[in-house]
């Protein structure tokens, strides 16, 4: 049996492109997995989620805001 956990955080920047120039607000997300071996060193179950706080956020300016998946 094992887990993971990761934290991700990103500072706010200034997005700049042919398409849109506009600010992108600072955002964090936590990331989770929990896997079980079945068969030692032949099947593994994992599951896990991305954003598992489901807090919005927008990756560049113009996009839409992403959450948990």
């Amino acid at each position: 049996m094992g887990f993971a956990i990761q934290y991700k955080w990103q500072d706010s920047f200034m997005f700049e492109d042919d398409f849109a120039n506009g600010n992108i607000d600072a955002f964090s997300t936590v990331v989770a997995q929990l896997s079980y071996k079945i068969i030692e060193n032949k099947l593994q179950l994992c599951i896990g989620g991305t954003n598992i706080l489901n807090r919005y956020y927008k990756g560049a300016f113009g996009n839409p805001e992403t959450g948990q998946l």
